[in-house]
């Protein structure tokens, strides 16, 4: 404590040594992780001596930069923003804290409060839209990752340009069809030498649109790749009718192709209605929020409407989009990579492609190949994961429930390695993944002993209650099933039957409801002379079943292995002790 040593030599009157005795308890807690009750001291001592505690404040949040500590640094930090609330430098600072530590809308807050003292600030302009899009970048790496998106001026399209010679050459038969027709005349410049790799001067856009619907409508296919490919050109070239002409056209022809609606909503945009171009992509969105060519044309109508803190969420949360599929807009195209990879056994290359696009995947087979990798990988818990969600979209999914099983003997196999060590921490994650995969009482018990060594109560007292409701649904289960075998006596009226089954179902869970049922089918038979006798059986049988509901479990009859895991030397230390200890006369 070389701050406050120092400043106690310092100290001449009353208010600096109150000040200076909160600090120090302030900073006792602080070492001790009471974040918040720590914040209360200092803030305290702000108000004995502002200027004393908002410079030793400061010395402290300075000493602990390279701790690593960022709960401790997040409290500090934000003692000092208290006492100078002006400083939009710290507010930023404490923000990006905050996001290190997961805590996002604390760092939205932080950042909102610094662009409220300045709406410019370098770095809180790109700090609130990179946090709302839940990306980890900060101050200058924020910066640069979307300096190529707020540089762009035309939209986000696929790229066109390999197929535009073969429109170049159906103008080229255009013109001279028309020629023949001599349905105009044709100038100089359209006469010359045609090369189609070079965009003609003029060119008859309508015309060769209706050229294209009219001569290849017997290929849909052919049809259909040049519209879309005159359809792009036309949104780079800012020719809005034609290419919303182009998209709507496609668009009828494949409704679900959701990019086909996206560039549609480009060329509306192009007529001057990018407020609905705007509310159309945001409705698109809302269905597909991972569609990259979405959100990276929004960024940029968001841009162009110079609303630029919702432009670079968008361009934030495109970057981070893209970096999933390495850059591909086109998932499919990052896929065939993939397969590609995968069919030549590469399977290090190819889970590096599907697995950060996990999130995204729908099909179910392809979710079932990264599984297995990822079990080969003993990547347990994320092939966990994987196995998870090919479940929710298929609950039929014969292959997921197999390798979920494997993954669940995996990690059995682990955790009885763990408690062999012993290892209990260790064990007790890996047990709480079998149980989530398949819960069973064997493995519960287990549970419940390693959480009890470790002294953790509270999940203990969970897991007991857990077992009490499997053991309880088991048992009323074979209580239905002997209920169900006396009635079928009562009918047959085979009295000995029917009262061997009412005996062995109150065995199982003593309940007075078929207690009473049986002392009912005994009086109707003649045989109410075995009521006191039945009830005395019943009344032993409650008392044992409440005895049974209180017996603790052992390790020797639940250990997951042919012998019970080692005890730590603690648990034995408090047996000896037990064992020594006199009874009370």
């Amino acid at each position: 404590m070389n701050i406050l040593d120092q400043l106690r030599k310092s100290v001449t009157t009353d208010s600096e040594s109150e000040a200076l005795g909160l600090l120090e308890r302030g900073k006792q807690l602080l070492d001790s992780n009471f974040y918040d009750r720590s914040m209360i001291e200092f803030s305290k001592a702000m108000q004995v001596h502002r200027k004393l505690a908002s410079k030793t404040v400061a010395d402290i949040y300075r000493d602990m930069q390279g701790s690593g500590d960022l709960s401790a640094l997040i409290s500090v930090g934000s003692s000092l923003l208290s006492m100078n609330p002006d400083n939009v430098d710290l507010a930023n600072a404490i923000g990006n804290l905050c996001r290190k530590n997961g805590d996002w809308n604390q760092a939205i807050s932080l950042y909102e409060h610094c662009l409220r003292l300045n709406s410019k600030h370098n770095y809180a302009t790109y700090n609130l839209p990179a946090t709302i899009a839940r990306l980890e970048l900060a101050d200058s790496v924020a910066v640069q990752a979307i300096r190529e998106y707020e540089q762009r001026t035309s939209f986000y399209l696929p790229d066109y340009h390999n197929d535009l010679p073969q429109i170049w050459g159906l103008h080229h038969d255009m013109l001279d069809a028309e020629e023949e027709d001599d349905s105009f005349e044709l100038d100089e410049v359209t006469k010359k030498d045609f090369d189609e790799s070079v965009e003609p001067d003029e060119v008859h856009w309508q015309s060769l649109f209706d050229y294209i619907m009219n001569d290849t409508w017997d290929d849909s296919s052919l049809r259909q790749k040049l519209i879309l490919t005159l359809g792009f050109c036309c949104l780079d070239r800012k020719i809005a009718d034609v290419a919303q002409k182009c998209f709507d056209q496609l668009s009828v022809e494949n409704p679900k192709d959701m990019n086909l609606s996206c560039f549609y909503i480009l060329s509306l945009s192009l007529t001057g209605k990018r407020q609905d171009a705007i509310d159309k992509l945001l409705q698109v969105l809302g269905k597909y929020p991972n569609d990259r060519y979405a959100n990276a044309n929004l960024g940029l109508l968001y841009q162009q409407a110079e609303r630029v803190m919702q432009a670079r969420r968008h361009f934030f949360i495109t970057y981070k989009l893209l970096q999933r599929s390495q850059g591909y807009f086109d998932l499919e195209e990052c896929f065939q990579r993939g397969d590609e990879y995968f069919e030549r056994q590469n399977f290090k290359r190819a889970l590096e492609i599907y697995q950060p696009l996990i999130p995204e995947i729908e099909s179910v087979d392809l979710l079932n190949r990264i599984g297995h990798l990822l079990l080969q990988k003993k990547n347990l818990d994320d092939a966990y994961k994987v196995f998870q969600r090919a479940l929710r979209k298929d609950r039929g999914n014969k292959v997921a429930r197999q390798e979920l099983k494997a993954v669940r003997e995996a990690y059995l196999e682990m955790a009885e390695t763990d408690l062999k060590k012993p290892d209990l921490k260790a064990a007790v994650y890996k047990l709480e993944q079998v149980i989530a995969i398949l819960p069973t009482i064997k493995i519960l018990k287990q549970l419940f002993i390693v959480y009890g060594e470790l002294e953790d109560w509270k999940p203990q007292r969970e897991v007991k209650k857990k077992i009490r409701e499997m053991e309880e649904a088991e048992l009323e289960r074979q209580q239905q099933k002997l209920l169900e075998q006396a009635v079928q006596a009562e009918v047959r009226k085979d009295y000995k039957s029917a009262m061997t089954s009412y005996k062995q179902a109150l065995k199982v869970i003593p309940k007075r409801g078929i207690f009473l049922r049986m002392v009912s089918f005994c009086e109707k038979n003649g045989k109410a002379g075995i009521v006191p006798r039945l009830t005395s059986l019943f009344n032993q049988l409650e008392e044992d079943y409440q005895l049974q509901y209180l017996k603790s479990f052992t390790k020797e009859e639940i250990s997951l292995g042919g012998e019970p895991p080692p005890e730590p030397e603690k648990a034995r230390r408090k047996k000896r002790k037990r064992r020594k200890a006199k009874p009370v006369e």
